[in-house]
């Protein structure tokens, strides 16, 4: 799925719209926004404190919420979320889930893309390109499943 989605609060989702890219129908492209601690801090405390805070289902609903995104929890407190957040939570419970570009995907995958991404570019072909981005999505699906823990 493809979602252009924006922080400002006074915009939502109708502005910008979904479009589910065909073949794409068991699968859910993410964009991961991550919070780091540097190795070896001195001071750790405020920093664990926050990051307890961004994982956290009620940090993680207080960010979500009005950036129009939705959180990698499952227990979110789904009352709070627009039309469209509610059903794309309902789809990334159901997805596979792959990355978007630059969010740790596989170079194998990243290899597979560029020659659809080229015959796009080359003769403006959206239906071919269409098809040949799905189908490497769906070669390389097996490489997208991993499991994270908020623990």
């Amino acid at each position: 799925m493809v979602c252009g989605c924006s922080t400002r609060l006074d915009w939502t989702v109708a502005h910008y719209g979904a479009i589910v890219v065909p073949g794409t129908k068991s699968l859910y492209g993410v964009t991961i926004d991550s919070f780091v601690q540097p190795r070896g801090i001195g001071r750790p405390l405020n920093s664990n404190r926050w990051l307890r805070i961004a994982a956290s289902r009620e940090g993680q609903d207080a960010f979500n919420v009005p950036k129009g995104a939705i959180p990698p929890r499952t227990d979110a407190e789904i009352a709070r979320y627009d039309a469209y957040q509610r059903w794309a939570i309902a789809s990334f419970k159901r997805a596979k889930i792959y990355p978007s570009f630059g969010a740790a995907m596989p170079q194998t995958y990243v290899r597979s893309l560029e020659p659809a991404l080229e015959a796009l570019l080359d003769d403006s072909d959206v239906r071919k390109a269409g098809a040949a981005l799905s189908a490497a999505t769906m070669r390389s699906a097996g490489s997208f499943t991993r499991v994270w823990s908020l623990d």
